[in-house]
């Protein structure tokens, strides 16, 4: 789990960045970074992760629903709409996370080799006990690293 917490730091900075824009580091920006800010809609931000990514990013956002009454951290969750998850790994997140999950909308797309895993059960429960929307694998498809 330290390394969980390490992730959910950096995911929390990242989303912090992008509500903010990053304006207090815009000057150290190239012009193609300053560009892509440009599109970026910051009251409208849907967070995403790949198997370990999708971890992170579970964790991230179990603890920012947890800690909802902190105004800095509901300044930043308020703009995150939801939720993607490709290939989640679930195994690594902790009970509490798995039996609570997340209530902000969520999509899960696996590949059926994830789908069919000995580790199904763990996301099959992250997935029950979360406000998820889609849920899904693709036949004949592999987990990529």
């Amino acid at each position: 789990e330290p390394f969980l917490k390490k992730r959910k730091n950096e995911v929390a900075k990242i989303v912090g960045f992008l509500h903010k824009k990053g304006f207090d580091e815009m000057n150290s920006l190239s012009d193609l970074e300053k560009q892509v800010f440009q599109h970026i809609d910051s009251n409208s931000i849907y967070l995403g992760g790949h198997s370990f990514g999708g971890c992170s990013t579970a964790y991230t956002a179990y603890h920012f629903e947890k800690n909802k009454d902190d105004d800095t951290v509901m300044e930043i969750f308020t703009k995150v709409k939801g939720y993607v998850f490709l290939d989640i790994w679930s195994y690594p997140l902790p009970e509490e996370v798995l039996d609570k999950g997340i209530q902000k909308p969520m999509i899960s797309i696996l590949s059926e080799s994830f789908a069919y895993n000995n580790e199904i059960s763990f996301t099959s429960k992250f997935i029950g006990s979360s406000n998820c929307m889609h849920s899904s694998y693709i036949e004949g498809t592999v987990h990529q690293q």
